[in-house]
């Protein structure tokens, strides 16, 4: 669609004709245009043009390619940031907490807060999440679940930084987080 460099690398003329060619209502010949189009826009100037393209359509939705040039042996790129303003669902988040701190984790937000009764209803197959976060005094007790939860990646670890004893924190970086990871070509997709 549109390529993006560095500042200065290449400039587009006409960039307003490209808008108004994009802003055809039927949705095969917009499809069509863009594909035709292979310039390359600064990064101001590329969200001028998918305003203009999109002024029409206000559900659709925005993808995100980055391809990043890694070094040699660099490990893999992964992390997370929290978005000013909340753009997408937010996931379904379960905490494993027990006494004030099950209490700091239900004001801050979680949607289902335990330890035991929770650890069952996961284990009979009976409730789905999307993350998951876990106290410390509490871990020992999800282990138990550790095979259902590891292959999904919502096992808590501490290297992921959802295990903790600052619950109310955990959780609110949980639900206004975005987290992104590269693929083997260290490309990162992400929706916007």
């Amino acid at each position: 669609m549109l390529r993006i460099l560095r500042s200065g690398t290449k400039e587009i003329s006409g960039l307003s004709k490209i808008a108004s060619n994009l802003s055809v209502r039927n949705y095969a010949s917009k499809k069509k245009k863009i594909d035709e189009y292979e310039g390359y826009v600064e990064l101001d100037k590329a969200i001028n043009v998918l305003k203009a393209i999109e002024a029409g359509n206000r559900n659709s939705t925005l993808e995100l390619h980055l391809k990043c040039r890694p070094d040699k042996g660099q490990h893999q790129i992964r992390g997370s940031f929290i978005m000013p303003n909340a753009f997408m669902k937010s996931e379904f988040l379960v905490v494993f907490a027990e006494g004030k701190q099950a209490i700091e984790a239900k004001e801050a937000g979680a949607d289902l807060v335990g330890s035991q009764e929770l650890i069952e209803r996961i284990k009979s197959g009976e409730l789905k999440f999307d993350k998951c976060i876990s106290t410390t005094e509490v871990l020992p007790q999800v282990a138990k679940i550790a095979r259902l939860l590891g292959p999904k990646g919502l096992m808590p670890t501490v290297n992921k930084g959802n295990v903790t004893d600052d619950i109310k924190n955990a959780v609110l970086y949980a639900k206004k987080s975005f987290e992104f990871k590269a693929d083997k070509q260290f490309v990162v997709h992400a929706v916007v």
